[in-house]
């Protein structure tokens, strides 16, 4: 499928999932998939992506289990996320969850608490890994300093139930779509770009430069990847 100079799908390889008890785009969105694995998606330049869910929680006081805690991946490559949308409407945030955990403005209790909060992470290579969902999931250890998801973008959202704050519906991973861009691509034309250093790498979004990228990606996927991210 190809739209707006550059829209492509492959199918990739993803890490397998937890579980544990606690605007007009050009761009390329790819995907890679291998036996059973769940497909992820790399996404290049300017687009809207539908994620997939690669880790879940649920936690609670006694046995309500009323927080319910998700990773959804969105790239297999760092990229930068503009906006979230739910059955398509735009959701907006006490502050940007591209830097840290927000509450979400659109689920709340009658009586105003918030009841759903969103934090985006880029996929850097030298990400830490996050220290909220290290304690959502410290009842069973199933999300450690380790899981830094190294070269993964991902929506993370935690959830405490309330029947009022979602009378419309929960924000599912089915109902999600999120809008990126700023993917790192190598430009040749770019002299102080290397094609085996993706540190030199920079945004792109011109349909020429993206679709190169995302055949040489499928040519040779090993050589464009920084290492297996975790």
């Amino acid at each position: 499928v190809l739209t707006v100079g550059a829209q492509m799908a492959f199918q990739a390889l993803s890490p397998k999932q937890k579980m544990g008890a606690d605007s007009e785009e050009s761009g390329v969105e790819q995907q890679r998939q291998l036996g059973e694995a769940t497909p992820r998606a790399i996404a290049l330049g300017w687009t809207i992506v539908a994620g997939s869910e690669c880790a879940l929680w649920a936690s609670g006081y006694g046995d309500d289990n009323r927080f319910n805690t998700r990773v959804m991946g969105v790239s297999d490559w760092p990229t930068q996320l503009q906006n979230v949308c739910v059955r398509g409407r735009e959701l907006t945030f006490e502050g940007d969850i591209n830097t840290g955990w927000f509450a979400c403005n659109q689920y709340r209790s009658k009586q105003g608490a918030a009841r759903v909060w969103m934090r985006f992470i880029r996929g850097d290579w030298n990400q830490a890994a996050d220290p909220l969902l290290i304690s959502y999931a410290n009842a069973n250890g199933s999300w450690t300093a380790d899981d830094r998801l190294r070269g993964v973008s991902a929506l993370l959202i935690r959830r405490e139930y309330d029947v009022d704050a979602f009378q419309s519906g929960a924000p599912d991973n089915d109902d999600l779509r999120g809008e990126v861009r700023n993917a790192p691509v190598y430009d040749w034309r770019d002299a102080t770009q290397s094609l085996t250093d993706v540190t030199t790498w920079k945004p792109s979004e011109n349909p020429v430069v993206l679709l190169e990228n995302a055949l040489s990606l499928l040519r040779a996927p090993a050589q464009f990847s920084p290492g297996s991210p975790a």
